[in-house]
């Protein structure tokens, strides 16, 4: 089954004190890129994270974007500006901790310690709880592109078929264009003349088709071979299609035989459009 490079998943959970928001994207690329936009409180999990897109996908830019909800952090912001702002107004004017009632004191040094316990370490149990909030983000991904790489594929088969179809009908004005040629040194009398072994030898196209024949054979075996790394191997193919075409379009002086061959040619880009969004 072909996979696509097109994904998106999304998945939120609360973690201790904070909502988490995970976001994934996948996008088409030649390679396997990986692009990590979080909060550094997340860098110690960052090489697993990256283990498990390579396990999943080969090829696509991957953009993991973490999100944690502020609205807490921003009120223990707050509180710790005040701590600060409180420490520095006493060491100015010289005053003893005494004079700050001792509950306050001890309240808002326990505060100010949650603060900077959750942005800089990340617990096991956090952690624990983010690789499966990250695992069905990525489940999500997987997916779609599975999704998408089904709809790519019923479209390939279509346009393999389109050129299948169109071949023998080539073939037959090929024949046809040859018979004339022959017919037509015959009317001046010549059945046995350098040229017109020269234009009949340029006008077969039989090897030509053999291989055209067999590359879209094979496309179709590609197409159903099992797992989902056949984006490379298509290409390769569609590229030997459209020389295979080019060349039965140069051995051709009809007009009729040129328009169907470049309406074959449209085809494969349509088809190569398609290869550069899968895996």
């Amino acid at each position: 089954m072909i996979q696509s490079m097109t994904g998106y998943g999304e998945e939120k959970c609360t973690i201790g004190r904070y909502t988490l928001n995970i976001q994934i994207t996948s996008l088409n690329s030649r390679y396997l890129e990986i692009n990590f936009n979080a909060p550094s409180l997340f860098d110690p999990v960052r090489l697993e994270i990256e283990k498990e897109i390579k396990k999943a996908f080969k090829r696509g830019k991957i953009v993991i974007k973490i999100d944690i909800d502020e609205a807490e952090w921003e009120y223990l912001e707050k509180i710790h500006s005040f701590i600060a702002s409180t420490q520095k107004y006493f060491k100015e004017h010289n005053l003893n901790i005494e004079n700050i009632p001792f509950n306050l004191y001890l309240d808002l040094g326990k505060l100010n310690a949650v603060k900077h316990h959750h942005r800089d370490i990340i617990q096991r149990y956090e952690k624990l709880a983010f690789k499966r909030c990250f695992k069905n983000a990525l489940l999500k991904v997987l997916k779609m592109r599975k999704i998408e790489g089904q709809k790519t594929e019923k479209f390939l088969r279509e346009r393999v078929d389109i050129i299948q179809k169109t071949l023998p009908k080539i073939v037959k004005m090929k024949k046809e264009e040859k018979k004339e040629a022959e017919q037509k040194y015959k009317d001046k009398g010549i059945e046995k003349d350098e040229n017109l072994l020269s234009l009949l030898l340029k006008l077969d196209v039989s090897e030509e088709v053999e291989r055209l024949s067999a590359h879209i054979k094979y496309f179709k075996t590609v197409l159903r071979e099992k797992g989902d790394e056949k984006g490379k191997k298509l290409d390769f193919l569609s590229q030997e299609i459209t020389r295979e075409l080019t060349t039965l379009g140069s051995k051709t002086h009809r007009p009729d035989i040129v328009h169907n061959i470049i309406l074959l040619k449209e085809e494969v880009e349509r088809i190569r459009e398609q290869l550069r969004n899968i895996q």
